[in-house]
């Protein structure tokens, strides 16, 4: 039964179950974290790195997906703005810009969950400890800098974060918005950029501030 008005933004039975939903998110993503942390980051790393897979030239074309949407879709909070202004209406912009929106605000969180964890990362990318060659593994709480910041994945999350606004807004293409996510996965994996378990915490987040940013557009609107 509903508690609310059809006025209200939110409804109560929505609120509890989108709470719900995101607890259960977040124990599930805690425990694979713990469990990729202890027994498949090191050897998804190692194994990348022993057999070269990190020298194909594919993986950055992958992961720059990431990098491409973090620049662009920003730029849709300005067109929306701009045609809101002309009274033009288009879904697919609203699409973009409710993106870009959920982009931001999943990479600002990012940043301070980087600085909370300062993680070693994989591999050594400009001067950094690293768990190659270094061995150096594990958190390094509140030791933030740009040597250790390897969680959680930016490149996961803001890619997550646009995409599951995606697959709320337009659902007939969720293939699509399926291939890229799994696409920025592989591409972080194959260049050793990220650790597994960094990967599983960014998509994450990304995703329920994703699903949020969703949530509240259409109860708005």
């Amino acid at each position: 039964m509903k508690l609310c008005k059809k006025s209200s933004v939110w409804c109560m039975n929505e609120y509890a179950r989108f709470c719900l939903i995101s607890l259960a998110i977040l124990a599930v993503t805690v425990i694979l974290v713990v469990l990729s942390t202890h027994f498949l980051d090191r050897e998804i790393a190692l194994y990348v790195y022993q057999n070269k897979i990190n020298a194909y030239k594919v993986w950055p074309y992958f992961s720059g997906i990431a990098d491409l949407l973090g620049w662009t879709l920003p730029l849709f909070f300005l067109v929306y703005i701009a045609m809101k202004g002309f009274n033009i209406d288009s879904y697919c912009v609203k699409t973009l810009w409710l993106m870009g929106i959920s982009l931001m605000i999943t990479a600002f969180f990012i940043v301070k969950l980087k600085f909370i964890f300062s993680r070693y990362w994989p591999l050594v990318w400009k001067g950094n400890l690293a768990f190659i060659p270094d061995n150096a593994y594990g958190f390094n709480f509140f030791q933030g800098s740009s040597l250790n910041q390897s969680f959680p994945s930016g490149h996961t999350g803001v890619v997550f974060a646009a995409m599951s606004v995606a697959w709320m807004m337009l659902p007939k293409l969720r293939w699509l918005w399926t291939i890229l996510s799994l696409l920025v996965v592989f591409g972080l994996l194959g260049q050793n950029h990220h650790f597994f378990s960094d990967i599983i915490a960014g998509a994450s987040l990304g995703s329920l501030i994703g699903m949020l940013t969703s949530l509240c557009f259409n109860r708005l609107s």
